[in-house]
């Protein structure tokens, strides 16, 4: 066992300062995870209002953030992984992080909410979202408690964005996708789990590290 030197004043003014740099790096982990995983969904709903060809301009303008800082963010958003977990991955490793091994959030979904959910990312890829991006999207907020899309879009939404710094969610939008449901809420889930799946097999593929860049079409 080793033997400590009690007799050095010095050590307890070291294991305080050890102790309060240790607290203070865990505070600004938490803290930067946090931060971005609230960046990046707002990123995600912001690209979408921007639209093609306006992006990269807006984000150096508007932002002063850099294309590669924001795909950051905004993967760790959809990875629907808590803070907590970023926090101690680090924000790189967390966006790296897969999410294969997590629960299914729609095991014990029932049907009418399944439908709505599946109907959500079927809207959202007409809105410009690549499918997958989409599904994603909605598989971050049902793990995160909404029990539909149209509470996220509604008023409880707009309380949560509120809360951390986002825009409410546009009128126009809402409006659009209250309407997209009121014209498909009779469907079954299978019927648009099909649609969906079609559409992803469809729609270009992600960008990939090292690959060329390719525009999703809306």
């Amino acid at each position: 066992m080793t033997q400590v030197n009690s007799g050095n004043n010095r050590l307890p003014i070291l294991a305080s300062e050890i102790r309060q740099a240790h607290a203070d790096g865990q505070e600004a982990a938490q803290t930067a995870a946090e931060r971005a995983i609230v960046a990046g969904h707002a990123l995600i709903e912001a690209k979408q209002l921007v639209g093609h060809g306006g992006w990269l301009g807006w984000l150096r303008e508007d932002c002063a953030l850099a294309e590669r800082t924001a795909q950051l963010y905004m993967r760790i958003a959809k990875s629907g992984l808590e803070s907590e977990t970023v926090a101690d991955l680090g924000i790189q490793a967390a966006a790296k992080a897969m999410v294969l091994y997590l629960p299914d959030p729609f095991a014990d979904t029932p049907p009418p909410e399944m439908a709505e959910w599946l109907a959500f990312s079927i809207w959202l890829s007409g809105e410009g979202w690549h499918p997958e991006g989409s599904a994603h999207h909605a598989e971050w907020l049902k793990r995160k408690g909404w029990s539909t899309p149209s509470e996220w879009m509604g008023e409880a939404g707009d309380r949560l964005r509120a809360v951390w710094g986002m825009n409410a969610m546009p009128a126009k939008t809402k409006r659009a996708w209250f309407g997209f449901w009121a014209e498909n809420c009779a469907r079954s889930p299978d019927e648009l789990e099909t649609e969906l799946q079609k559409m992803v097999e469809n729609a270009p593929d992600l960008p990939r590290p090292g690959r060329k860049r390719r525009r999703a079409t809306s």
